[in-house]
């Protein structure tokens, strides 16, 4: 098994549509690409599109330079 899936072994996972899903998500190799507004906007229209099409709430999010949560 390599390193990055025994990492993501130890963690819960289960998929009930009655439960709150926190996610966090960074770049690649910590990279600031969200000091850039043009790819936080692609971030924001891209959360909006799945959001329709897929019928899920987004309680909130936060877009840091390097990661998104």
């Amino acid at each position: 098994m390599d390193t990055k899936h025994k990492f993501h072994s130890n963690l819960s996972k289960f998929n009930e549509n009655s439960h709150a899903h926190f996610i966090t998500t960074k770049t690649y190799k910590n990279y600031p690409y969200f000091k850039d507004e043009r790819l936080c906007q692609i971030v924001f229209e891209e959360l909006e599109f799945y959001r329709e099409k897929l019928g899920f709430y987004i309680l909130g999010y936060v877009v840091m330079p390097d990661h998104v949560y």
